[in-house]
């Protein structure tokens, strides 16, 4: 029997594929099989989230590994995907914005486990959660903020940006 996964948050960092796509991606699987593993964290699609619904619809078993727990799951992920997409300058500002609080609580959560002393040059780095989401996403940091004035003003427009209609 086959393990059920569940998808972690950080799988809706990045714009779902379009139908085409995905029905390219499924019929890639059907005739090569699946080619690249879905990445999990406790029991959660941290990657792959469409490699594994193609792969059910299509009865064959995924082939996961587990992440391998070292730096930063965000950044992990955002390098995977980065690698597959297609995204334009604007969506990789939206995008980091919206990966920002996963950078801001893994800072919180590794200055909770050092002591107070390195906690501090922890904070003394560029280790803002903006700096980090851009430099993730190799674009400019004044870009980020752009997309969270966006956000700010107009969802609609900011989804579209995101999806790379605009």
């Amino acid at each position: 029997m086959t393990q059920t996964f569940q998808l972690h948050p950080i799988t809706k960092l990045f714009p779902p594929m379009s139908d085409a796509e995905y029905k390219t991606l499924k019929a890639d699987i059907e005739q090569n099989f699946q080619l690249e593993t879905i990445k999990t964290h406790k029991g959660k699609i941290i990657d792959g989230a469409h490699r594994y619904k193609a792969c059910r619809e299509l009865g064959v078993v995924p082939q996961t590994e587990p992440w391998p727990g070292k730096g930063s799951m965000a950044a992990y992920v955002i390098a995977l995907n980065l690698k597959r997409r297609h995204l334009n300058s604007s969506q990789k500002a939206m995008i980091a914005d919206d990966a920002r609080p996963m950078f801001d609580k893994e800072a919180k959560e590794r200055q909770i486990r050092k002591p107070a002393s390195v906690t501090q040059k922890i904070a003394e780095q560029k280790s803002e959660a903006r700096e980090q989401a851009a430099d993730a996403f190799g674009t400019n940091r004044q870009y980020v903020d752009d997309a969270r004035t966006i956000k700010k003003h107009s969802k609609t427009l900011a989804d579209e940006v995101r999806s790379g209609d605009k």
